[in-house]
Order: C-alpha cells, then sequence, then structure tokens
C-alpha cells in the first residue's frame, strides 16, 4: 500500500535532505565550541551533542530508507528507489568523515605538525567530493522524477 503519491515522497525526500544540512551544522558549530574549550575539553557537552544529533541523523535515515522502499516496492520506481539508496550511502560516508575530520582537527590543535595538516586536509577533501556526489545524485532524483513533480 502507497502512503503517498511519488511527489509527495520526492518533497519529503528532499525536506529531509534539508533537515540533515542543519543537523550537520549543529554538529559543526558544536565542534567548534568544543575546541574552543582546549585544553581542558568539555567533552560531556559535547558528547551529548553528538548523541542527539546521532538519534536526529538515525530518525531521517530511517524515514529515507522507508521512502526508498516505497519506491522500490509499491511504486516499482526502481532507478529512484537505487538513486535514493545511493544517496543513503555516501550520506553514511559523510558522517564517517565527519567524525574522523572532526578527531583529526582536535589532534591538530592539541599537536601542529605537516602530518596532522595533511590529514586533515585530505578529509576535508573527502568530505566535499562526497557531498559534491551527494548534490550529483539528488539532481539524478529531480531528473527522474521530473514526470510527476510537473
Amino acid at each position: 500500500m502507497v502512503e503517498a503519491g511519488p511527489a509527495q515522497l520526492i518533497k519529503e525526500l528532499f525536506s529531509l535532505q534539508e533537515e540533515r544540512i542543519k543537523i550537520y551544522k549543529q554538529l559543526d558549530q558544536a565542534h567548534i565550541v568544543y575546541l574552543d574549550t582546549s585544553p581542558d575539553y568539555d567533552f560531556p557537552v559535547f558528547r551529548q551533542v553528538v548523541h542527539d544529533c546521532t538519534e536526529e541523523f538515525s530518525r531521517v535515515s530511517k524515514r529515507v530508507i522507508g521512502i526508498e522502499e516505497q519506491f522500490r516496492e509499491a511504486l516499482h520506481k526502481t532507478e529512484i528507489a537505487r538513486l535514493i539508496r545511493d544517496v543513503q550511502e555516501n550520506e553514511q560516508s559523510k558522517l564517517e568523515l565527519t567524525g574522523l575530520l572532526q578527531i583529526a582537527k582536535q589532534r591538530l590543535q592539541d599537536d601542529p605538525g605537516d602530518m596532522i595538516q595533511d590529514e586533515v586536509t585530505q578529509l576535508k577533501h573527502k568530505r566535499n567530493a562526497t557531498i559534491s556526489q551527494i548534490a550529483e545524485l539528488l539532481q539524478d532524483i529531480r531528473y527522474e522524477a521530473e514526470d510527476f513533480l510537473t
């Protein structure tokens, strides 16, 4: 049984992506504040923000997976479902890279050096490439959904 039409599902998907962006902004801002508490880092406060953001990411991901399943199973739009799955996989990579980048930034702050700076630069590059890939996938979804969005 289809809970919503394809146009509604696509609109919800893009709304969920906007939520993800807001959650990342919260996480990044909390990390900046956390780094400002050096050298006696206020880890309990940061850990709570990470926990809250992780729960929000999980909620969003579950709903996106539900949308993917509706496109695959109820609507038989396998190409859109595949693209949504690819977005999910890239979002998982982005989250992992964000965590690694935060750890590297703290290490760089605590013990500045070229090797750690190179690591930070590489992680930023990988994360930016992942963000670009997500944007391309979302554009592909728009293209595939064009028929029922107009």
